[in-house]
């Protein structure tokens, strides 16, 4: 899991240069567009002047409380905590369940063929591939929102919904 910012955006907010390398995909520049089909907001990521990559809306949070940039960020890695997890732990739980299963019911196996199956699933929907995601922070209405974009695009036919930030009184 990555973050999406522009070169601008990480020289403005100044992280550690091993995190930098580590947790961020580094733009020349990412503009926001309507995909005329869906008519979901696009982000539309530039390296080079050219088109690089392209993450498509997963969530738009709108009439926020008022949060200033440390309390953008947490709500940015509470997210990313999130994604951390589908694409780097769950992908073992099929493995994990094939071994404690007989730990928890002694005398059975789970199924191999149903295993393999669970693998498949997995990988349709997206689990264990990196996930790459640009929160865009605006005004509308002169209330803050935010846009949450995703590549690849969530795969879980009932994803679950990611959560607003948290009220004002918890955030910096």
């Amino acid at each position: 899991m990555k973050w999406a910012k522009t070169i601008k955006e990480l020289d403005d907010e100044n992280p550690d240069p091993r995190e930098r390398a580590e947790c961020f995909e580094e733009y020349d520049e990412i503009e926001i567009q309507i995909d005329t089909k869906t008519g979901k907001k696009l982000a539309i990521c530039y390296r080079g002047g050219k088109p690089y990559r392209q993450l498509s809306e997963w969530v738009t949070h709108l009439d926020l409380p008022r949060m200033g940039r440390i309390g953008k960020r947490k709500y940015e890695v509470f997210c990313g905590g999130f994604l951390y997890f589908y694409d780097e732990e769950l992908v073992n739980y099929p493995d994990k369940i094939a071994r404690e299963y007989s730990i928890k019911f002694p005398g059975d196996e789970f199924d191999p063929v149903h295993i393999e199956k669970l693998k498949k699933f997995f990988a349709k929907i997206n689990i264990g591939v990196p996930h790459e995601v640009y929160f865009h922070w605006y005004k509308e209405n002169d209330r803050l929102a935010v846009t949450v974009f995703i590549d690849p695009p969530a795969g879980n036919p009932d994803p679950p919904t990611v959560p607003p930030p948290p009220p004002p009184e918890t955030i910096g």
